[in-house]
């Protein structure tokens, strides 16, 4: 809503009409008439004392639930100290109360606004530093890098958002592995309090994501191996046929149909070492899991998904995975592996396992 201070673009603008640049105008008063124009349509001067440039000018009738276009347009600013006179669209006989607003480049976080002022002829209206509209901090959150990588940009956005917007760390800045980053968010929480958060590595060709979070203050997000973006689909169990149990160690070559994908019980001892990869010319991905306390591997059985231990796309020959793990010392039985196609295609490759790192 308007009321709020947050820009909502309105269907129909009120129409901008140019009436040059104002001269310097005297006295101090953020609220001054001068005589009517002729034109039976008031002048209104916006003066610009708050300290800063200005990028867009909002000019609204009071009774409008919107602030509308903006006045200024794209390739026009109003520097501190300076003035621009508009002319309104209607006589004052047709509406005479209007609310202003101006902001800076970030106009969410950096606005000035003036509500409900009567009009009566050509009038100047001065923005000063009192007029800015106070957002109330938002909440602070950390962000803890467990990835094993080094991070290089950071994004946070509202989930309802389509875009991740800019990155918070800047150019300078980077989240070492076992490091953490804390960052106060626009919003309070009783506007805006579910976040999707990312963050990527040096060349932003791998990034780890977390998804439509409830933030609460001094929330702490660990991003780990297991949120690396690009892992199998969520319904990998209803698109495998079966589990296949193979043997560490040997090499498989398989046939993969298009949207299926292919999972693998691996027999291991508690904390063993293991690689597993693909070969060939398909574009493969790698996503092992632990065995969630089964007590033996079945073809006929597709597991649950438990810890995941690693993931991979390219790290192979190729377009090839390859992923190393160490089998938690509680596990039994063994490791699954999921290999599924990035590209969604039919075709051949070879699963191959060993022992070490």
């Amino acid at each position: 809503m308007k009321r709020n201070g947050i820009f909502i673009a309105a269907a129909g603008a009120i129409l901008l009409l140019w009436a040059g640049c104002a001269s310097t105008m005297s006295g101090g008063s953020s609220y001054q008439q001068a005589p009517a124009s002729g034109t039976g349509r008031p002048r209104i001067t916006i003066r610009n004392n708050t300290g800063a440039t200005i990028y867009y000018v909002y000019i609204s009738p009071a009774s409008s639930g919107s602030w509308g276009a903006d006045w200024l347009g794209s390739s026009e600013v109003l520097s501190n100290g300076d003035s621009r006179t508009f002319t309104l669209a209607q006589p004052l006989s047709v509406e005479n109360r209007y609310d202003f607003r101006v902001a800076y480049l970030n106009r969410d976080e950096n606005s000035f606004e003036k509500y409900n002022q009567t009009i009566t002829g050509d009038t100047v209206i001065t923005f000063t530093q009192a007029d800015r509209v106070r957002i109330p901090d938002g909440p602070q959150i950390t962000i803890r890098n467990n990835t094993g990588v080094t991070a290089y940009y950071v994004n946070i956005s509202p989930a309802s958002s389509e875009s991740w917007g800019s990155d918070w760390l800047g150019s300078s800045e980077v989240i070492a592995n076992g490091n953490s980053r804390t960052f106060t968010l626009t919003w309070p929480l009783n506007v805006q309090n579910r976040y999707d958060l990312r963050i990527r590595t040096n060349h932003g060709d791998t990034s780890f994501e977390r998804r439509n979070q409830t933030i609460s203050n001094n929330a702490v997000i660990t991003f780990t191996e297991a949120d690396r973006a690009g892992g199998p689909p969520e319904d990998y169990r209803a698109n495998a046929n079966r589990a296949i149990a193979v043997t560490l160690g040997k090499s498989y070559r398989r046939n993969i149909g298009t949207g299926n994908v292919q999972i693998y019980g691996v027999v291991t001892s508690p904390g063993q070492s293991v690689v597993a990869w693909t070969e060939g010319s398909m574009d493969t991905r790698i996503t092992v899991f632990t065995s969630r306390g089964l007590e033996q591997f079945s073809n006929s059985a597709v597991p649950d998904a438990g810890e995941i231990l690693g993931r991979d796309d390219d790290s192979g020959s190729g377009s090839n995975a390859r992923v190393s793990v160490t089998v938690p010392r509680n596990e039994s039985v063994g490791i699954f592996v999921v290999v599924d196609i990035v590209d969604n295609k039919a075709g051949t490759y070879v699963f191959c396992t060993r022992e070490g790192q």
